[in-house]
């Protein structure tokens, strides 16, 4: 009967496979039968997306299976299951320590998957908080089991893996070596989906690299397998791909078609996060082409997809902690050994060490929101209220940004730099009613703790409102040029250039009438940069700031 229960599982037979397990586990005689069964349950519900149900079948299955002693391999297949379910809910402090319990029980370097998939899993949790070196020593220590077991898509998998690594901290080149090996692997296996992975990961690298021929190149590979297949969900991200990649080459028709391709994908599906970066494209090449009616209807749409999209991560960060919480309910019904309950007490206190420097951060933010708003009100005028509202709107917003970027993130300590700049330039420009300016965006692949995000992106915020404010009364061709880049030094270089009437305002620290001026003194003297102000075909605002940690490297 238990053959038949994972026969309609796989057939994906959900409701008919739980009946039968639940049938199961009421017929089941032996420990080990009952095991097998709950596990198995656990899985289905793991499968499902029912992961409180899922926890619930795997401490059943973990009850049953104390009293089959010796059996290592029994355990820490337990061990992986719940650690997955608690990593894909984000509750890392439950699934390190379960991670480590199977690592200990079979280290030393044993060849085993189970072994493999820790690491893996492990390696997956320290990429997702940007912990690059850790992440990749417990991929190698996967890849190198892998090898000795001879499991070549498991090895295409490690190998895939570490080239995600590198991409995410902009190791192009060594992203690219093992996104190669992997398609190597896979195409000798014959898997198209995991093919068609590989060419599209690779095509990403050469769009890194802005090499539109290679990237077009394997996208339209990618495309080709994805379509033969009807792989809908892949078809959303590679079209996308190459719609952005004809908008970067000019080729506005094709990427329009592409773009709309992708876009029905992705709204049948709801894949939100493909659905934003596919209507910000369109956008784009609707700015490019000047038909600015069309821009505009599809920057609202981006801005309801993104409103979308951060109200479901606020949604997923309740849901989470409902888990945790059900999940500490059912802990205090089991009893545990002393050791046990001792690393639960620590997980705890780890929880609410880092709850308290949430909750910490948040209140500085809002205290900094608070200054700006009284030092504004001093300056404040009856005739000027509307603009120091919208002025006060964009401050909010960019310090709101950094927050919405943090709930994306798993790890709450560090923003990527990249992201938020063009998210943020875009925006103020568009909300200005620049939809015809010409735009230079040039901003390394860098990641910076909150605490210089903060008066970082306050700076980019007020330069750049300054400009599209100021700069560009009459001007036919309106350019704006935004730039965060880091020196061989490790110095952060920043710069905010446009070009209009090229007055900037040399002010003293502090004593001027101009409160986003004063505001970016202040911010600057935070940062311990050095500013400069001076003309070249317009306004230039230079900001360099010395001994920065990009937390994306600090530990290569």
């Amino acid at each position: 009967m238990e053959e038949y229960a994972l026969a309609l599982m796989n057939q994906e037979n959900y409701q008919g496979a739980y009946e039968s397990f639940k049938k199961l586990s009421k017929k089941t005689q032996t420990d080990k039968e009952k095991t097998s069964c709950f596990n198995n349950l656990g899985n289905l519900h793991h499968l499902t997306g029912h992961y409180s149900q899922a926890i619930s079948s795997y401490s059943q299955a973990m009850k049953y299976s104390e009293s089959l002693k010796g059996d290592k391999m029994l355990k820490a297949c337990l061990y992986l299951n719940f650690a997955v379910v608690y990593k894909e809910q984000s509750i890392l402090e439950k699934a390190i320590p379960l991670l480590t319990k199977i690592i200990q029980l079979f280290e030393p370097a044993q060849t085993i998957e189970v072994l493999a998939c820790a690491y893996n899993t492990l390696a997956n949790i320290y990429r997702a908080q940007k912990r690059f070196e850790q992440s990749l020593i417990y991929h190698n220590n996967a890849l190198t089991i892998r090898y000795e077991l001879g499991n070549k898509m498991e090895v295409a998998k490690s190998l895939n893996n570490m080239g995600l690594v590198y991409k995410d901290c902009g190791k192009s080149e060594e992203a690219l070596s093992y996104f190669e090996d992997a398609l190597k692997i896979k195409l000798e296996e014959g898997n198209l989906l995991s093919v068609a992975s590989s060419l599209a990961n690779i095509g990403g690298i050469y769009e890194d690299l802005k090499n539109w021929e290679k990237a077009e190149s394997y996208y339209l590979q990618s495309a080709e397998i994805r379509m033969e297949q009807d792989d809908k969900n892949g078809l959303a991200v590679i079209f996308t791909s190459l719609g952005e990649v004809y908008r970067q080459t000019g080729r506005y028709d094709k990427a329009l078609s592409f773009l709309d391709k992708g876009r029905l994908y992705a709204e049948e599906l709801q894949l939100l996060a493909i659905l934003r970066a596919n209507l910000k494209s369109t956008k784009k090449v609707y700015c490019s082409l000047k038909d600015y009616p069309k821009a505009i209807v599809y920057f609202e749409a981006y801005d309801k997809i993104n409103e979308r999209l951060s109200n479901k991560n606020l949604q997923q960060s309740l849901a989470e902690m409902q888990v945790k919480f059900e999940t500490e309910q059912k802990d205090q019904a089991i009893v545990y050994l002393e050791k046990q309950k001792a690393v639960q007490e620590a997980a705890n206190a780890t929880v609410e060490a880092a709850l308290k420097d949430l909750h910490h951060r948040v209140k500085n933010y809002l205290e900094i929101l608070s200054d700006i708003l009284t030092l504004q009100a001093d300056l404040l005028t009856e005739g000027k209220a509307q603009e120091v509202a919208k002025t006060n709107e964009d401050r909010v917003r960019a310090i709101g940004m950094i927050h919405n970027l943090l709930y994306q993130e798993s790890h709450l300590a560090t923003i990527d730099m990249q992201a938020y700049m063009e998210e943020l330039v875009e925006e103020l420009v568009f909300s200005y009613g620049f939809v015809d300016m010409e735009l230079h965006l040039e901003v390394d692949k860098l990641y910076l703790n909150v605490d210089k995000a903060i008066p970082l992106a306050l700076i980019t915020n007020e330069l750049v409102t300054n400009a599209l404010k100021y700069a560009y009364k009459d001007h036919v061709s309106p350019q704006l040029t935004v730039c965060l880049l880091q020196s061989k030094e490790n110095q952060l270089y920043l710069k905010v250039q446009d070009n209009g009437v090229g007055k900037p305002l040399v002010v003293k620290k502090k004593k001027s009438n101009s409160f986003g001026l004063t505001l970016v003194h202040t911010l600057a003297e935070q940062l311990k940069a050095e500013m400069k102000q001076y003309n070249d075909n317009g306004a230039v605002y230079e900001l360099l700031i010395g001994s920065f940690v990009d937390q994306s490297k600090r530990l290569f």
